[in-house]
Order: structure tokens, then sequence, then C-alpha cells
């Protein structure tokens, strides 16, 4: 019973014990919440058998009329493309409120300065011109040329892969 490390450290150290028994407890409450914290992950989640979606969706940008096969490019410039994409669909339907705003205002909003927190959320959020400008980004990011292009959010069944829906996210004339 005296070889147990925990009776050792007791009698060492009972700060140190502490700091362990808290430890030790914050880490069960972590698992129990299922929040991931570092170095101890949640593996259940790769025990669960993975649900099949009914539907998916995929974007498509179009140039001259001809798609532009993304999947080419590097991994970190395809994940830089989409991610925009998907970030700009929802900016353009959210403006002019942003979509971080409730969660910028749940942790600044009077916990902090008024000038620091206005200084937050101004970096945080798109205003009207980094909207508009986003199709010139794109362009120079990805197509590298001045030419017509759009941008589809095209909605597949999972099952057999038949298109249902595709809705125009932009389209611009490249100047």
């Amino acid at each position: 019973m005296h070889s147990i490390y925990l009776i050792k450290v007791w009698k060492e150290s009972k700060a140190l014990f502490i700091g362990i028994i808290i430890f030790i407890f914050f880490q069960v409450f972590f698992i129990s919440k299922r929040i991931q914290n570092f170095p101890f992950f949640i593996f259940d989640m790769y025990s669960r058998p993975i649900e099949k979606p009914t539907t998916f969706s995929i974007y498509e940008i179009k140039a001259n009329g001809k798609s532009v096969d993304y999947t080419s490019f590097k991994n970190t410039q395809e994940n830089t493309i989409l991610n925009t994409i998907q970030t700009y669909s929802i900016v353009k339907k959210e403006f002019p409120k942003s979509i971080y705003e409730t969660l910028i205002e749940h942790r600044f909003k009077n916990k902090i300065s008024t000038t620091n927190y206005q200084f937050i959320k101004n970096g945080l959020s798109n205003n009207e011109a980094a909207i508009y400008e986003f199709d010139n980004w794109l362009n120079r990011y990805c197509i590298q040329s001045n030419i017509d292009f759009s941008v589809y959010k095209n909605t597949y069944n999972f099952q057999n892969k038949s298109k249902i829906d595709s809705i125009l996210i932009l389209s611009e004339d490249a100047i």
C-alpha cells in the first residue's frame, strides 16, 4: 500500500498532491463533458459508425463556362478556396450582421473596454468592401486571368449521386 504513487506524493509534497488531484478532477470533468484538451483526446469518435448523409454539396467554379479543377491544386490552396467560398456564402447571406457577432459579443462585450471591444469586433468582422472584393481575390488566387467566372454550390443525392440543386454563389465579369 505504501508503494502507490499518490501516497508517496502525499508524504513528500502535499501541495503537489493537491495539484495532481485537482488535475485529475478536471480531466475527468472534461472527458465527461466531451471536451478535448491536449494531450488527452476522446477516441470514441473513431469507433462510432459513420452516418450516411442524404445529400452532399460541392462547389463548382466555372471560368469562361468551363469547370476549374481546383482538386489539382495544392491541398492548402484547395482548402483555402473552398473555405473562403463557404465563408463568403454565409457572410453574404447574413450581411450586414456578422456570422461571428454573437460569439464576439459573448466573449468580449462588458468584459473589456468599449474601445478594445470595438477594435476586436471591427477586426473580426467583414465590411462591405471586403465582401465585394471577394470576386477579385478569387480571380487572382484561383483563376489568375481576367475572364468571366462564376461559383455554384451543387447539391447531390448521396445514394445515386444525381444533382438535386444548383445555387449561384458568385457571378462576376472580371475586368
